[in-house]
């Protein structure tokens, strides 16, 4: 995992609104408009998060948020995602497509060559995802995974990002629970 400024990756790729970024332990989470606890939200549901099982504790933003890690060590070369969210009353004005335009610029910032969206669910998101260029990779398996290349690829680098399901911490307990 790759160490970050947050106000620096704000200042190279500024977004419209106000926002903001933390960091909880090895994750991020972009906030857009004002800070609140995503245990908080109204009409964004919390949904347990495997690699984050502390996801309801986490600070979010009233307009929306995303959650991601640079590089983390089971998706080398990629900027992963793992949740975006925006508030239903904020929805329609484009503020999905923001974020995923500043993870983008982001990606490239920190010379990253994908994007990867990861446990995609979401069939709108899916489909906002699709429009914009990004593949889908139905190898993971555990996760659907969307990414999309942003960057030159290097050459020890495979042609998309590989994902490493055994570098996740904890995953044995993890796989022990599902059927």
């Amino acid at each position: 995992m790759r160490d970050i400024d947050p106000c620096e990756l704000l200042r190279y790729c500024p977004i419209d609104v106000p926002a903001s970024i933390e960091r909880s332990g090895g994750q991020y989470t972009l906030m857009l408009g004002d800070r609140i606890l995503a245990k908080d939200r109204t009409a964004l549901p919390i949904v347990p998060n495997p690699l984050n099982p502390f996801a309801g504790d986490e600070p979010s933003g009233s307009i929306g948020f995303l959650t991601f890690v640079p590089e983390p060590r089971y998706l080398k070369g990629s900027f992963a995602v793992y949740m975006l969210g925006v508030e239903r009353k904020h929805r329609k004005r484009g503020h999905c497509g923001t974020m995923l335009d500043w993870c983008e610029a982001a990606a490239h910032k920190l010379d990253l060559p994908y994007v990867a969206h990861i446990n995609v669910k979401n069939e709108t998101l899916q489909e906002m995802l699709e429009r914009r260029g990004y593949e889908q990779d139905t190898g993971t398996g555990f996760f659907p995974m969307y990414y999309k290349k942003v960057g030159p690829v290097h050459r020890a680098m495979k042609e998309k990002p590989v994902f490493s399901l055994d570098d996740i911490p904890g995953i044995g307990f993890v796989k022990s629970w599902l059927p």
